[in-house]
C-alpha cells in the first residue's frame, strides 16, 4: 500500500499442489491516478521490500471496496 497508485490492497493465501498455499494480491488502484499500476511495476516496487517467497505468485485489481466497515476484508 506504500505505492502512490494504490488506495488498497490485501494479500491471501490460495491453495497450491505444490506448496499448500501460494500468495495471492487484490489491489484497489486509487481513484485519482492518470493510470493503473501493472503488475510487473507492482512486483518490481515490493521485490526490494519483500523477501523472495513473500513475493505475491498472482494479482488481481479490483474496484469493489476490500474491506467491509469494521475493517474486515470481504
Amino acid at each position: 500500500m506504500e505505492h502512490p497508485a494504490v488506495e488498497a490492497a490485501i494479500v491471501i493465501g490460495l491453495p497450491d499442489e505444490e506448496f499448500g498455499a501460494r500468495v495471492h494480491d487484490i489491489v484497489r488502484p486509487s481513484p485519482g491516478c492518470a493510470s493503473a499500476p501493472t503488475r510487473e511495476e507492482l512486483i518490481e516496487f515490493v521485490r526490494g521490500r519483500l523477501l523472495s517467497y513473500k513475493l505475491p505468485r498472482s494479482l488481481e485489481f479490483t474496484v469493489a471496496p476490500l474491506r467491509d466497515d469494521a475493517g474486515k476484508v470481504r
